[in-house]
């Protein structure tokens, strides 16, 4: 069992892999910060300029003021459904860069795990969309 925790830190390449590791876990943290500032920062300015938004938009769209709220709830759903989908990516590459810097087998799999759940919920997102855009184009 002491072998198999260990063999990820014992292979020959060792110094390449936690090289490529570390550059991983840098962009992933990278774009996950970047995400979140830009979802932060678009929340901020909608939330200024949120009236004049829902004004244009009743101009535009023709339908009931009424549904501002529900549209509020839409945004506000999808700002919070950004931030931990990000979030989920800053965890992944500081556990897997904490995991390299300790030489921590368990550190690398949760970080690994949490990688799985971010790319897993990418690839819901993703399939919701193109469902979309394809009933989208037939309706």
């Amino acid at each position: 069992m002491e072998q198999d925790q260990s063999s990820l830190f014992s292979l020959e390449a060792d110094s390449v892999m936690q090289n490529r590791l570390k550059t991983i876990s840098g962009w992933a943290k990278f774009i996950a910060i970047a995400g979140i500032v830009m979802v932060l920062v678009a929340g901020f300015v909608f939330a200024l300029a949120g009236q004049a938004f829902f004004d244009k938009l009743v101009e535009l769209m023709k339908y009931d003021a009424k549904l501002n709220s529900l549209l509020i709830g839409v945004f506000i759903f999808f700002v919070a459904f950004a931030i931990v989908w990000f979030y989920l990516l800053l965890r992944a590459s500081s556990l897997i860069r904490q995991g390299i810097f300790t030489r921590n087998p368990d550190q690398l799999a949760e970080g690994f795990k949490m990688m799985k759940l971010y790319f897993m919920l990418s690839a819901i997102v993703t399939v919701c969309s193109l469902v979309i855009t394809l009933a989208g184009n037939f309706i």
